[in-house]
């Protein structure tokens, strides 16, 4: 099991011109299958996107595709160690992947849209077993293998969330 923060978004948002107004839920969520998972990511998404339309078009580009940028790199990395190449997670690489030179809002949702969809494949390619094992897999350490979705996107938009 992990335990997630509970974010305001967890109850809805109620919008009134573009200012976000939320009912805060008590306590944690714990997470204990994929599917669970699943759905804390949906609604994770789905916050972000109802902020996202709400703030310049520049801005929204940018912040689309630097997670389109994020989301890439944690699929390339599962793929290189689900194919035996044991490599340590690109926190780094993640963390400093910004790009400020936005690309038109449609192409960059598209893309974002596109590689969200890609992390949720993956992810319901996996048993509830192979994601919430902690070291399960040597290239995880003593982690398991959902903190890491987690971590690329409830956190991230979250994250994104409480900067806007």
């Amino acid at each position: 099991n992990i335990i997630m923060k509970t974010m305001p978004y967890s109850t809805g948002f109620y919008i009134e011109k573009c200012r976000y107004y939320s009912r805060p839920r008590e306590g944690v969520t714990i997470v204990r299958n994929r599917d669970e998972l699943s759905a804390e990511i949906d609604v994770a998404h789905d916050a972000l996107m109802s902020r996202i339309r709400c703030i310049d078009k520049g801005e929204a580009a940018i912040i689309l595709q630097n997670l389109h940028r994020n989301h890439t790199i944690f699929v390339e990395w599962i793929e290189l160690n689900l194919h035996g190449k044991n490599t340590p997670f690109p926190r780094v690489q993640i963390e400093s992947a910004f790009q400020d030179v936005p690309l038109p809002l449609d192409e960059a949702q598209e893309m974002f849209e596109e590689s969200h969809s890609d992390i949720i494949t993956i992810l319901c390619g996996f048993t509830d077993e192979s994601l919430f094992t902690k070291g399960l897999y040597e290239w995880l350490g003593n982690s398991d293998l959902a903190s890491y979705f987690q971590f690329v996107t409830i956190d991230a938009y979250e994250t994104i969330i409480k900067m806007m």
